[in-house]
């Protein structure tokens, strides 16, 4: 049985004794993505959902410049890294295979390996991204799963295939056939 609007609003009040109100929206939040959305149990789904609309409903004040400055250098950081890992790990890789230049590969291999391993690993959590979660909560936005796969993947899936699974380009000959 899930809890009624005065059990909700009650837990809330008890978060807001020991939590800020960004503080503790987040945590509603974070407890909405990691338990309430995947959870089979209704009753735990509704009452984190009920959780969740009574703390955002509060009015926040709006974040100091620094938070945005903040997220701003963890994210430029976070993109300059991931970006200068994957063009090592193919600039050894291209290192070791021309005739030109040929380093240890008592040195390259375990460089490559562990770099694709901290790229692509979901036991590692890089500690950017931690950073950046914490950001993302302070703006009411959910923690990333994974971030090459939020800002490289998915928005180039998105930019290809349309919602109906067809490549842009036969919907567009499509509409134009019919005009």
């Amino acid at each position: 049985m899930p809890m009624t609007a005065d059990e909700s609003r009650e837990t809330v009040a008890i978060m807001l004794n020991y939590l800020s109100p960004r503080e503790s929206r987040a945590l509603a939040l974070a407890l909405w993505h990691r338990v309430g959305e995947k959870t089979e149990n209704s009753s735990v789904r509704e009452t984190l959902e009920a959780i969740l609309k009574i703390s955002s409903a509060q009015d926040l004040p709006p974040l100091p410049f620094r938070v945005y400055a903040g997220w701003l250098v963890v994210f430029v950081t976070h993109w300059a890294i991931a970006l200068g890992n994957l063009s090592a790990a193919v600039w050894l890789v291209v290192c070791t295979v021309s005739p030109l230049a040929v380093p240890d590969w008592a040195i390259a291999l375990p460089v490559v390996t562990f770099v694709v391993w901290t790229i692509t690993s979901r036991t590692y959590d890089c500690p950017l991204s931690v950073f950046e979660d914490r950001y993302r909560s302070y703006f009411g936005l959910p923690p990333l799963k994974a971030f090459l796969s939020h800002y490289l993947v998915r928005p180039l899936r998105r930019a290809f295939t349309p919602e109906s699974g067809q490549p842009k380009s036969s919907i567009l000959a499509e509409k134009s056939s019919l005009q």
